[in-house]
């Protein structure tokens, strides 16, 4: 019964996490993502720090879109694809991903999931 709150009360779910093989976190929103409302919901959530867009590629190779945020806590990258994938990143100022993961928190269509970072390290004998 838990999980069906969860769903109701959040429409998206996130990890803060490292990216497979290195250090730099980004979020990783594994739920909710393949909504078409995402990143206006997103953005709209993270209105506090004045996001305003530099940048909007559609890679139609892969059906994904790349967007560049300009903020008051610097620049940052969306990445949203239409199999469910959304990634926040910003491998120069990693700062960023904590002041929005914050924002996120206190947001309620937003829910943090804890994640265990060792899932995500390289490991030579997996290949």
């Amino acid at each position: 019964m838990s999980d069906i709150i969860d769903h109701i009360e959040n429409k998206y779910k996130y990890y803060l996490r490292p990216g497979y093989g290195v250090k730099t976190l980004l979020i990783d929103i594994f739920f909710g993502a393949e909504s078409e409302d995402f990143i206006m919901d997103f953005i709209n959530t993270i209105n506090s720090i004045n996001p305003k867009s530099i940048s909007v590629n559609d890679i139609w190779m892969n059906d994904e879109v790349f967007l560049e945020i300009d903020s008051d806590i610097g620049i940052f990258q969306i990445s949203k694809d239409n199999w469910g994938f959304g990634f926040i990143m910003s491998n120069t100022n990693q700062k960023v991903l904590f002041v929005i993961d914050k924002i996120l928190q206190n947001d309620s269509k937003f829910l943090k999931v804890e994640v265990d970072p060792d899932k995500y390290k390289y490991n030579s004998s997996d290949h």
